[in-house]
């Protein structure tokens, strides 16, 4: 990783030991402030041209650095346990960020944040 890609994969792991430290609840799981930063570094990934998949390792990755476990596909329809929620969650933004068209007619990401034109 380059230097502005290191300094932004620190920021996601300080933000998601800030998050991974606290009760999770249904409230945190749908915070804000973590989606902006999670979207945060998928765009710069993008800027890199990384593919959607190393994105998804990197982001993995950091969420186990920071000591969040790894995210399992939940297809039993078993509950979680509210650290796996998170990193869940943190996926599944992840993607959904990915794939977000960034000329949406709204002019709106997902996190709620204008871009501009």
């Amino acid at each position: 990783m380059d230097t502005v890609t290191e300094s932004s994969a620190r920021d996601l792991e300080a933000a998601l030991r800030s998050f991974g430290a606290l009760p999770i609840t249904p409230e945190s799981l749908a915070s804000q402030e973590l989606r902006r930063r999670v979207c945060a570094f998928v765009d710069e990934m993008r800027t890199h041209a990384w593919p959607p998949e190393r994105v998804l390792a990197t982001v993995k990755g950091i969420a186990r650095e920071a000591g969040l476990p790894a995210s399992t596909l939940n297809l039993g329809g078993t509950r979680l346990e509210s650290r796996e929620a998170l990193v869940e969650q943190v996926v599944k933004w992840c993607i959904e960020h990915y794939y977000t068209p960034r000329g949406r007619p709204d002019g709106a990401d997902p996190t709620g944040d204008a871009r501009p034109s």
